[in-house]
């Protein structure tokens, strides 16, 4: 009985675990597909995540460092 128990709660965490998954690859596909067809939002990527600049750009990183 409690391996049956066990086994139905194992269940249940796997079905939540595989919906919070798909609905995190669906975000990631939207994602990727605004990367890929928009323009400024890849340019907005990249500069946010590489750094990235234009020719005529001083770019300045502060980065805050929390005890």
């Amino acid at each position: 009985m409690f391996f049956i128990y066990r086994s139905q709660a194992d269940l249940r965490d796997m079905k939540r675990e595989m919906a919070y998954l798909e609905e995190q690859n669906e975000l990631t596909a939207e994602a990727l597909k605004d990367l890929t067809t928009n323009d400024a939002t890849l340019e907005k990527f990249a500069r946010e995540e590489y750094f990235m600049k234009k020719n005529n750009e001083d770019l300045y990183v502060v980065r805050v460092v929390e005890d």
